[in-house]
């Protein structure tokens, strides 16, 4: 072997090596998830510096979209949802895809997944039109992460309507975050994603957050996955914002839908044949005589 090939061998073995890790902070809303992640470290005492991925959904409210539940349309909402799982896989590729870049040790942690969008469809029929929308699997989705933390909703008396995206009472928002911590634990027993870390009520809020900040510490802090890195294809998150408010305005949605969902279809083919090609590339040098040359220069 070349001494060019070699260090091809040593730079895709340290790549796997430094894969980001991904966090989801998730649970229902006013859990404290979101302070959670705007407290955290910039990095952590394992070593990996952080990078933050803001919920889709209030971006997207920040950005002036419309929502489209109160017209009643189920169709409507399920498109819009399926936008919505596309803004959140946008933002955190492109978290990825930063962190990849990075010198050392990288944890993308994210206010909300993917897998968060099945507690907002109205039962398990409607989350697989949307996974078909997108051309999803909820296995490849529940792939996406390596931790899930679950935070409990505030108690009433504590619960705040400051957030202009919140539009749930308590009891909505408890019976929501029910529904999310269950869609996390069904993917993880049907497709061995991250089991949800559900944290216990704290004595006090900065209780809370420590405790979660433990918690990523810890998902941070263990061994990489092998593999390749992940698909990094992320669009422009105002051309999301924007066709997403696009479904929810629509006065004649039979002749976007279509349209709409070939989109967000062929994105996912494109991530396809990208992931395909990164596997392509990093099974090719897994010689053991490489491999091993290569653990024992990195090891040095």
């Amino acid at each position: 072997m070349s001494r060019a090939a070699v260090l091809v061998v040593m730079l895709r073995v340290a790549a796997a090596l430094q894969r980001p890790r991904t966090v989801v902070l998730t649970g229902g809303p006013c859990s404290g998830k979101t302070t959670a992640l705007e407290t955290l470290p910039g990095r952590l005492p394992c070593g990996s510096k952080v990078l933050r991925v803001k919920e889709a959904a209030t971006l997207y409210h920040e950005r002036g979209g419309a929502l489209p539940f109160s017209r009643g349309e189920p169709d409507r909402n399920e498109l819009w949802e399926a936008w919505l799982v596309e803004l959140k896989l946008s933002l955190e590729n492109a978290a990825l895809r930063k962190a990849s870049r990075l010198p050392g040790p990288s944890v993308v942690v994210c206010d909300r997944g993917a897998l968060d969008s099945r507690a907002y469809c109205a039962d398990a029929a409607a989350w697989d039109r949307v996974l078909a929308l997108g051309g999803w699997s909820e296995a490849d989705l529940a792939g996406r992460y390596d931790a899930c933390v679950h935070f409990s909703v505030a108690p009433e008396e504590a619960y705040d309507f400051g957030n202009a995206a919140r539009t749930e009472t308590h009891g909505d928002a408890v019976a929501l975050g029910g529904r999310v911590l269950d869609a996390w634990r069904g993917a993880a027993a049907a497709h061995g994603g991250p089991a949800p870390a559900a944290l216990a009520d704290a004595a006090t809020f900065p209780a809370k957050v420590t405790a979660a900040h433990d918690a990523i510490a810890a998902a941070a802090a263990a061994p990489p996955r092998d593999g390749p890195p992940p698909p990094a294809l992320a669009l422009p998150a105002a051309y999301v914002v924007g066709q997403a408010d696009r479904v929810a305005r629509a006065d004649d949605l039979a002749a976007l839908r279509d349209p709409s969902a070939a989109v967000l279809r062929h994105v996912q083919r494109l991530r396809r044949r990208h992931e395909l090609q990164q596997a392509f590339r990093f099974e090719r040098p897994k010689a053991p005589a490489a491999r091993a040359w290569a653990a024992n220069v990195t090891s040095r």
